[in-house]
């Protein structure tokens, strides 16, 4: 019996059939998008905030399905031909699913990594550092809740040698569910910071919640901790396996030295002072995370040039420290979330790579889910700012959004308003004002949290006019 047998679908989702199958079912997933091929796959209809997968049924069978996974609905929603398997709640039987399936993989390692920031970063270079030599896959774009990480799990192969995930959280209690499902080998946790704390209240709390994958692991598992963070140094006492990276004398997998080579738009790093390697992504916290990438593959047997061959093939989804010439402008875009750590990371990435700019401009946006410190954590970063400028002066700053106006304030008192622009929203108008500013040979940062939609400053600029454009037709 396969796994994804009518039968065991049943019993791990302790569903009951509302349509019967006629016979055998040769599934090999389970898929959620009527717009993907769902050929030999179960259509599992999940409700949403903006959707609801059961107004969904007809085109998941016109896409292939041969099993449908419902909640109570009309019998008039139900299409003819598939299977129907009726469950309580389609999100819970999603895990179920994951989490039986999970039992199965058990020549696969399983590597799951949360933190602050750098997951996905630190994801992609793991997949990068081990897929030279080893079979397996990674978590897409930023899979990490109660969805994404069961469909990774899902979509791995009893065959692969390794499968990374990636766990995020907005809530207490996210990650240590998670975790229930994913029984990782190895965790992987990057930092420790003042993130979603809307909903934790604290960074002490965000550490607990972190800390909280690490009583998931698998017996004898790894836990590969940022020393450059107390928390790594609290908890990785309690783990036999326990592995630390950072810059810290007393990391197993320590940064010792770090630079650039401008002639080849690479980033060198030493690692104990023995060997080196490089990336094509810019920044020291970039270079942290590949620590992470390389304890991992290490552990795993991966001898060296192989994890160095990888890591010069890293390549990060949109919007993360995307470099483009626009019109001359060189715009690194990394708008697709923000914090006040990685705020920081990103700006000194930014100044590192754009030493030979005319003039270096930072467009910043609005760090959300700060909770109650979100005004003071805002103050905070118009002092780092200014910190940072004195060691790599940054030419303009840029701000948009209500709470930047805090960052705003503590920046003029230093340097007056003729440095520093602020908008409260991001338009069109303010959009073809902001791009008057600038001229070739400038280098601009954008970044931001996901909801003030930074890459607009890009993706809407003004068109420059052309000749056949500017003259007037009869």
């Amino acid at each position: 019996m396969t796994f994804f047998s009518a039968a065991n679908c049943m019993a791990v989702t302790n569903g009951n059939w509302l349509v019967e199958p006629t016979g055998p079912l040769e599934l090999t997933g389970v898929g959620t998008d009527t717009r993907a091929n769902l050929e030999a796959k179960a259509f599992l209809a999940l409700r949403g905030d903006n959707h609801d997968g059961h107004d969904y049924l007809r085109s998941a069978c016109a896409a292939g399905a041969q099993l449908l996974i419902v909640e109570q609905c009309a019998a008039d929603r139900i299409p003819k031909g598939p299977a129907v398997l009726l469950v309580a709640d389609t999100r819970q039987a999603l895990g179920a699913l994951a989490s039986a399936y999970r039992a199965t993989l058990t020549d696969t390692t399983v590597i799951a990594v949360t933190g602050s920031c750098g997951k996905t970063t630190t994801k992609e270079m793991i997949h990068a550092a081990l897929h030279v030599r080893l079979v397996g896959i990674r978590a897409p774009k930023s899979f990490n809740n109660d969805i994404g990480v069961p469909l990774t799990i899902l979509d791995a192969s009893p065959e692969d040698d390794y499968l990374v995930l990636e766990i995020g959280m907005n809530k207490p209690g996210e990650i240590a569910a998670l975790g229930a499902i994913a029984r990782p080998d190895i965790v992987v946790i990057t930092t420790i910071g003042p993130a979603h704390l809307s909903g934790l209240g604290s960074v002490q709390a965000i550490a607990t919640e972190k800390a909280s994958l690490l009583g998931a692991l698998a017996p004898g598992g790894v836990a590969v901790l940022n020393t450059d963070h107390e928390f790594a140094n609290e908890h990785a006492s309690s783990y036999p396996n326990g592995h630390l990276f950072g810059a810290a004398e007393h990391a197993h997998t320590r940064m010792t030295d770090y630079g650039n080579d401008d002639a080849q738009q690479l980033w060198w790093f030493d690692v104990n002072n023995t060997t080196r390697f490089q990336l094509p992504i810019p920044g020291r916290h970039n270079a942290a995370n590949a620590l992470a990438a390389i304890a991992v593959a290490r552990h795993l047997n991966i001898p060296d040039e192989s994890i160095a061959a990888g890591l010069l093939q890293v390549e990060l989804p949109a919007m993360r420290m995307h470099r483009s010439n626009c019109g001359g402008v060189i715009v690194f875009n990394d708008a697709y979330n923000a914090n006040p750590q990685s705020m920081r990371a990103s700006i000194e990435a930014f100044l590192e790579t754009s030493v030979n700019a005319d003039r270096r401009i930072v467009v910043l946006g609005d760090m959300l889910e700060l909770g109650a410190d979100a005004a003071k954590l805002h103050e905070e970063l118009g002092r780092e700012l200014l910190e940072i400028s004195e060691a790599h002066s940054i030419d303009q700053v840029v701000l948009v959004g209500e709470l930047t106006r805090y960052t705003g304030l503590v920046l003029s008192q230093q340097w007056g308003t003729g440095r520093v622009q602020y908008y409260g929203d991001l338009d069109q108008q303010v959009i073809d004002r902001i791009w008057k500013n600038w001229k070739p040979g400038d280098a601009v940062l954008l970044k931001a949290s996901r909801g003030i939609a930074l890459e607009r400053v890009v993706n809407q600029r003004p068109q420059p006019v052309t000749r056949s454009q500017s003259v007037a037709v009869a």
